[in-house]
């Protein structure tokens, strides 16, 4: 480069020193010029690429979601029907719990039932079987009935009889 400068500074007039500036610049910009389309073609391969990625990206992040989505969904389905499942075994428990709550009322009822049942019961058949009021009591007097007897004849006494003879 150094070179280049000195050359120019020996040139005498303005178009020696454009025509030498044209011989050190121009090596240059066709250099440059051959980057810049070299930059060019590796910026757009770059570029085809990375939209390439950005799109295959993309697609695995909705199909990610989809899958997220679609395993939310039979979570949720799930999660509904255990829950449903639960509140149905809460009503059959709460339903046992009140019929174990009355079981024992129910027995003392019926307790009472069957024995209320029995007195009324052995109640009817003592007034049913009792002796009627209505007749008398009766008390015998032994000889009186004896002598009854043996007035009208139904009855012989072994002693009046040897006592007759």
């Amino acid at each position: 480069m150094q070179d280049a400068v000195s050359r120019v500074r020996s040139a005498r007039t303005a178009e020696e020193v454009a025509e030498r500036w044209a011989a050190v610049v121009e090596p240059l910009a066709q250099s440059m010029a051959k980057l810049s389309d070299d930059l060019r073609t590796q910026v757009s391969a770059m570029s085809l690429a990375s939209s390439a990625q950005a799109t295959a990206w993309s697609q695995a992040q909705t199909n990610a979601a989809i899958a997220l989505a679609e395993q939310s969904n039979k979570t949720l389905v799930s999660l509904r029907q255990q829950v449903s499942d639960l509140k149905a075994a809460a009503q059959e428990a709460k339903e046992a719990t009140q019929a174990a709550r009355r079981l024992p009322l129910k027995h003392y009822l019926l307790a009472v039932a069957a024995g209320t049942l029995a007195a009324v019961l052995t109640s009817a058949c003592w007034i049913y079987l009792r002796p009627s009021p209505a007749a008398p009591a009766v008390t015998l007097d032994a000889r009186a009935v004896g002598q009854y007897l043996l007035q009208n004849g139904g009855l012989t006494c072994p002693r009046t009889e040897q006592r007759r003879r």
